[in-house]
């Protein structure tokens, strides 16, 4: 399986199987989450940070579908500057891997410099011109690039090199009204010395052979709080997880 990128009204098609998307997606992500000066250019690199990695086989789109808005010139630009910069490997010495992109990075940029965009009156992207969640901005000290809403995914164990070096976080995350499944508002993530692993193991339980991390569950929260000398507010929901370094 793969995703396609075109522009049809130009009749141009590009095909990424998904694992050169996840590389695309990582070179974009490192490339522009340092240059972003406006909320449309915040959207943009945030899709690209997200994209792949829940909804594999299917994250391809039309240029016609972004949110273009009536600064749609500058709005190409940027994109163009985005992609050019990728293509000068900027920030690939942050990457576990050496990536083989440029025959895509190339054909994209061919596809948007011909693209004529026009304002989009309605997208499934969503609105660019209101301002991500603060949180979705933020950037992992690692790898300097945005977390966005499934966090750094330079750090994502599912989509790296499984031989990449790991450390270990725990992730906190706050929600409407502290249930499972409602919107996350908020996020804090802290790194954990390896040292204090298997004391946090030996209160909170191992994970599964197979598993990237575990539950912190409220019972464990204030002796977990005192290993990693850190307060986890009860108020928000905790993991344990792996991380790629």
């Amino acid at each position: 399986m793969g995703n396609h990128f075109s522009a049809d009204a130009l009749g141009l098609d590009i095909y990424m199987t998904n694992s050169s998307t996840d590389v695309f997606c990582d070179v974009i992500a490192l490339a522009g989450s340092s240059m972003t000066r406006t909320v449309w250019q915040q959207h943009l690199v945030l899709h690209f940070c997200d994209l792949e990695r829940f909804r594999a086989g299917i994250s391809g789109f039309d240029l016609a579908e972004l949110p273009w808005t009536q600064d749609h010139q500058a709005e190409q630009d940027f994109f163009l500057v985005l992609l050019d910069r990728a293509n000068r490997r900027t920030g690939w010495e942050k990457l576990h891997y050496t990536p083989s992109i440029d025959y895509n990075l190339g054909a994209f940029i061919q596809m948007l410099t011909r693209f004529r965009p026009t304002p989009t009156i309605s997208s499934d992207f969503g609105n660019w011109t209101s301002a991500p969640k603060p949180y979705l901005l933020d950037r992992c000290l690692r790898h300097k690039v945005f977390r966005g809403e499934f966090g750094c995914r330079l750090c994502d164990t599912w989509t790296q090199p499984s031989d990449a070096p790991f450390v270990w976080e725990v992730t906190s995350t706050y929600t409407v009204d502290g249930t499972r499944n409602t919107e996350i508002i908020d996020r804090r993530i802290w790194q954990i010395p390896e040292g204090l692993i298997p004391r946090i193991f030996a209160i909170a339980g191992n994970p599964e052979r197979r598993a990237v991390g575990i539950s912190i569950e409220p019972q464990h929260l204030e002796a977990v709080s005192a290993i990693i000398q850190t307060p986890l507010d009860p108020q928000a929901r905790h993991w344990l997880g792996k991380a790629m370094d």
